[in-house]
């Protein structure tokens, strides 16, 4: 008999192939290996870029919150996130935190957490929510500002 997870890996079936072929394709050499360590969260990120309901609400996911992935360093976080971004183009905005930290210490201009905090954007027939995949949250450090010390991320992402 079957379990949940093989379930909705033979329903996701062509979109776990899809993520394979990126895998092998990107340059990197590194094959993309489902096994059980990461069934579970490689189908519960494809069902809420999938914006699959009942999937999602079988795992416990609101597809009206964002998600936070982490792990250990060099095991394909961001790989994995940038090859489904590839196949359902979710994200409006992909930004390295380092990155936003060095504009935010070249420019010392606040604006960079305003433009990296929008949520919505307009695509002419109203406003639609933004998705922004914010790579290496945590790696920062507190930025001083004129004597204050502010954590920009967490700046940007209360406002968010």
């Amino acid at each position: 008999m079957k379990n949940y997870n093989q379930e909705i890996a033979e329903k996701y079936s062509a979109e776990i192939n899809h993520l394979k072929w990126l895998y092998e394709n990107d340059g990197k050499n590194k094959p993309f290996v489902l096994n059980e360590t990461n069934l579970e969260i490689t189908l519960k990120l494809i069902a809420y870029f999938k914006k699959d309901e009942e999937v999602c609400t079988h795992f416990g996911i609101s597809l009206n919150k964002g998600i936070m992935l982490f792990g250990m360093v060099g095991v394909g976080k961001t790989t994995l996130m940038k090859h489904l971004n590839q196949m359902f183009n979710n994200f409006q905005r992909t930004k390295n935190c380092k990155k936003i930290e060095i504009e935010f210490l070249i420019d010392k201009d606040k604006s960079i957490i305003k433009k990296n905090s929008d949520t919505f954007k307009n695509n002419g027939s109203g406003l639609t929510p933004t998705i922004a995949f914010f790579d290496d949250l945590g790696i920062e450090k507190p930025i001083n500002d004129f004597g204050t010390e502010i954590d920009l991320m967490s700046e940007i992402l209360f406002q968010r």
